[in-house]
């Protein structure tokens, strides 16, 4: 935790096939589509080599349109299953693991791509991510890494465009990888088959979060700091000497009759 969490990206080959094969297959995926009512948002296509509209296989009452996703799937995009844990037993159980560990919330998105086929363009995560390789084999590349993005960043595909990638590795069947909120990748599938994988989203809370909480809280218990700004306190020359004190006051008494005394 100490040298690598939030870091850099740790690689992990555990020379093992079958380590997460109690997770999931390409089969149990095959049946969640042909079987399940999966709804709008539920499953999202995504091709880097095109961009790919959900009216392609989204109806019009949000249900998904599986004859269409087979459809782009034979032509390269990739099969996204996401927040997968909200259905699967096994998913969330796993993830309940990793809460316990890092004190946050984990979700799952599931990515089947077909052969010699990329998903998504290059880019970075606002949260911290492990990658299990499930089935088949994928090439993963790692460039630089932003500081810490913030969650509500709004994220440029230029800002990442015509980087030379620091790092190349392959994930085969029962690896795994960490990959630290910010850094900067892409994967492609290796070899004649399908690469299925796991991403477990690990969503932290800042010590920004954290501080903004304890001002709400601090708002909730004291009016004196829901009071407004010193009419004309933007304007130039404006005397800011008596301002502080404008937000502090007596203590309001408690009565216990809001709840919060």
């Amino acid at each position: 935790m100490e040298d690598v969490y939030e870091q850099t990206s740790v690689i992990v080959h555990h020379g093992d096939p079958d380590r997460f094969k109690g997770l999931l297959s390409i089969a149990a995926v095959d049946r969640i589509v042909a079987e399940r009512d999966l709804r709008e948002g539920m499953l999202v296509m995504a091709n880097a080599a095109r961009d790919i509209s959900e009216d392609a296989y989204v109806t019009s009452g949000g249900a998904i349109d599986r004859a269409s996703v087979a459809q782009l799937y034979r032509k390269g995009a990739t099969i996204i299953l996401n927040q997968l844990h909200q259905q699967d037993l096994t998913l969330a159980d796993f993830c309940q693991s990793l809460e316990r560990i890092f004190s946050c919330h984990v979700q799952t998105n599931v990515y089947l791509t077909p052969p010699s086929n990329q998903g998504f363009h290059t880019h970075y995560d606002k949260h911290d991510v492990f990658i299990l390789q499930i089935e088949g084999e994928k090439t993963w590349r790692l460039y630089d890494q932003v500081d810490s993005p913030y969650r509500g960043e709004g994220f440029q595909r230029e800002e990442v465009e015509g980087l030379d990638p620091l790092e190349t590795f392959v994930l085969g069947p029962g690896d795994c990888a960490y990959v630290p909120r910010g850094k900067i990748h892409d994967a492609m599938t290796k070899g004649d088959g399908p690469s299925l994988h796991i991403t477990c989203g690990v969503i932290v809370r800042t010590w920004a979060e954290l501080m903004l909480e304890a001002v709400s809280e601090v708002c909730v218990e004291e009016p004196a700091f829901r009071k407004s700004l010193p009419p004309g306190f933007a304007t130039q020359g404006f005397d800011r000497a008596g301002a502080p004190g404008q937000a502090s006051g007596p203590r309001p008494h408690r009565t216990g009759l809001t709840g919060r005394g």
